[in-house]
């Protein structure tokens, strides 16, 4: 789905008419609080799905956010890696030491340094165990410059979806972005466009005509995942405006998928 179907489908679940408290700036807030959401959800299942979950539903959980994971290879200097600028979560980190590639494991800071003093738990090239500090992960392992490649599997910052409330002729508008025409046309660089049509801006940033435009990003997330994140704003939303009832039903089919 677009944002703008995703907004129609949390209008359908709040079950509203259109009004002014339900604009474009307070449903964006409430798309973009339940992508957030969802995202952290998966990645809570995700990082504790060895305890809680068969492989068949980690597939499923890594599916729904699949367009935010990415894999980055990186070369450490002295046992460190940089994160890249996007980073959000570590999901994985595959490591080469001694010429073998392993996978590295997760540690706490007090975790890993208690683990030193015992030689059953320490680090070694077989079993390395990774930090992150700051905008650096440190690989702790054996050998002195053994480690020389890494692949780092992570969740990126996704981009903030939002639709603008509606703009009129005489509006600038933003270059370089998708746009959707709410109401009546416009014509934009010789092209006319009608309610429901989307394009998008080059360098020209004004159009003329009776209609309304509104800049939209659309969420990253997988179609999949579209409906949930509906609901969820929908939960958000009522729960904003206490209508408690709308609330707990809207809750529990959140719950339910």
């Amino acid at each position: 789905m677009t944002i703008i179907e995703i907004r129609e489908r949390v209008r359908f679940h709040l079950d509203r008419v259109a009004s002014p408290r339900w604009g474009n700036t307070r449903l964006s807030y409430g798309i973009q609080v339940a992508t957030d959401d969802f995202v952290q959800d998966r990645y809570d299942n995700i990082k504790n799905a060895q305890k809680k979950y068969a492989f068949e539903t980690v597939e499923r959980l890594r599916a729904e956010i699949r367009t935010i994971v990415l894999a980055l290879p990186l070369i450490p200097v002295l046992d460190v890696l940089t994160l890249p600028a996007d980073y959000r979560y570590d999901v994985g980190l595959s490591v080469v030491i001694a010429g073998i590639t392993k996978n590295s494991r997760p540690g706490s800071i007090s975790e890993t340094l208690g683990s030193f003093s015992n030689s059953h738990t320490r680090p070694n090239d077989d079993y390395p165990i990774h930090n992150e500090i700051g905008n650096t992960i440190v690989v702790n392992h054996g050998q002195f410059n053994a480690f020389t490649a890494a692949i780092l599997y992570y969740i990126r910052q996704h981009l903030i979806p939002y639709i603008s409330e509606p703009r009129s002729s005489g509006t600038p508008l933003t270059t370089v972005t998708t746009h959707y025409v709410e109401t009546g046309s416009i014509v934009y660089d010789t092209a006319t466009y009608n309610a429901g049509d989307y394009f998008t801006t080059t360098a020209i940033t004004v159009f003329t005509g009776a209609g309304t435009v509104s800049e939209i990003q659309s969420v990253e997330l997988p179609n999949t995942s579209h409906e949930e994140i509906a609901k969820r704003t929908a939960t958000i939303l009522s729960g904003n405006v206490h209508n408690f009832e709308k609330f707990g039903v809207k809750e529990k089919e959140v719950e339910g998928n």
